[in-house]
């Protein structure tokens, strides 16, 4: 079967019940209303979320991402210490004003604290999807949105290989030559026609689908 992408063995799991709990309070539902099935061994994990694979009533097949309990408040103390920080070296240096330094970690604030808001990543997903709706040759998975809010992402489940395993498992008959030119054509299209692209190209984001065509996963 294939996989999201394989668990980081490195990244503790945090137990279902407690994940099961942002679901629930995120979407206003117990998991059995909300999804036909939910299988609540993660796919995935890395240090702010965690993948579940799960069904719709209507039978298809979703991933749903979910942030991790208090990431955001951990999240908010490190960057609240980053800005002040920042602040103190243009106060007393020249190099930190003419570096701009407090401009440059308000704009990393910016986009870490955007990234953990799924919304802004679904309405980034759906941008993809409708920009390349007519190339048959990349899939960017459909965002589920009466099952998305700030902490849970659920979307279309990107069936195939990811990148990341294709090295080491020779068995898979992927074209890889074909799927390198497909991601690169479409990471081409996505800066000069579209100005607006994935900026996390590494392997595990990017599968290569059973229909031959490369999907992409991760937009936060």
């Amino acid at each position: 079967a294939a996989e999201l992408t394989k668990l980081q063995d490195h990244v503790p799991t945090v137990p279902w019940e407690e994940m099961a709990g942002v679901v629930e309070q995120e979407l206003g539902g117990t998991v059995d209303e909300l999804y036909g099935s939910f299988d609540p061994e993660p796919i995935a994990s890395a240090s702010i979320a965690q993948v579940y694979k799960a069904t719709l009533h209507d039978g298809r097949t979703v991933a749903v991402k979910v942030q991790r309990p208090g990431v955001i408040e951990v999240m908010d103390t490190d960057l609240d210490i980053l800005v002040t920080q920042a602040h103190f070296i243009v106060e007393r240096t020249s190099w930190g004003r003419d570096q701009n330094v407090a401009g440059i970690v308000d704009d990393i604030v910016r986009v870490l604290r955007a990234e953990l808001d799924y919304l802004h990543e679904a309405r980034n997903l759906a941008r993809f999807r409708e920009a390349f709706a007519e190339d048959h040759d990349v899939f960017f998975p459909e965002p589920i949105w009466d099952l998305t809010a700030r902490r849970v992402l659920t979307m279309e489940y990107v069936e195939g290989v990811p990148g990341s395993r294709l090295e080491n498992d020779r068995e898979t008959g992927v074209d890889t030559r074909r799927m390198v030119e497909v991601g690169v054509d479409c990471y081409f299209r996505q800066i000069l026609d579209l100005g607006f692209y994935h900026a996390d190209p590494h392997a595990g984001n990017l599968f290569a689908m059973p229909d031959g065509r490369v999907g992409f996963v991760d937009f936060g």
